[in-house]
């Protein structure tokens, strides 16, 4: 499937009954050499991707864990991207009021669309998206002891994130969407939030 210049891959997508429902999927595949990747559209953050990204609450003890388990393994640091949060939150938010899961949106849109609305540039974007957990550990512990989510967590590709997560009230709780990206001209190493 095309979109724009750039062409997708799905990993996986993988539904766990029981204690949530978790689906995981990579595109790969950046711009085609010499074509540069459109204008954001209306509505896109503009400025610096980074600034103001340091997450707060619920997504910092997420960025934390996942930022621990990197570095357990040996792998950089994820860095926040304003972007991918803006991303990770439109999708959070839909899913919850639509009383939808998964990586298709509401109006058909994928996670490098959303990313790319976004004003994000990306070389590689990925998505993890679960329902029915309560608290960063329990999603996040989730996600590990999945193959392909635990792929796009420790995929050492991925250089930038942005997590969000919505009440979708019951039966169904939290909605947590984490969308990690990559982008040329980005520095290795977090980005330093006080706090």
């Amino acid at each position: 499937m095309r979109v724009g210049a750039w062409t997708r891959r799905a990993t996986a997508v993988l539904l766990l009954f029981g204690v949530g429902a978790l689906t995981g999927c990579r595109t790969a595949a950046p711009n085609s050499p010499g074509t540069p990747a459109p204008p954001p559209v209306d509505g896109a953050l503009s400025g610096d991707p980074v600034a103001g990204a340091c997450p707060s609450g619920r997504t910092q003890a997420a960025f934390e864990a996942i930022n621990r388990l990197r570095s357990d393994r040996g792998l950089g640091a994820l860095r926040p991207n304003t972007q991918l949060a803006a991303a990770a939150e439109g999708h959070a938010r839909d899913l919850a009021e639509h009383g939808m899961r998964g990586h298709r949106g509401s109006d058909g849109s994928m996670p490098v669309e959303r990313a790319t609305r976004a004003g994000y540039r990306w070389t590689l974007v990925g998505e993890n998206v679960a329902g029915g957990y309560s608290s960063p550990a329990s999603v996040i512990g989730g996600w590990m002891a999945s193959p392909p989510h635990r792929e796009n967590l420790l995929q050492p590709g991925f250089r930038e994130a942005g997590i969000a997560w919505a009440d979708a009230g019951a039966p169904t709780g939290f909605v947590w969407v984490l969308v990690l990206g990559d982008r040329a001209g980005v520095p290795d190493g977090p980005l330093g939030c006080a706090g």
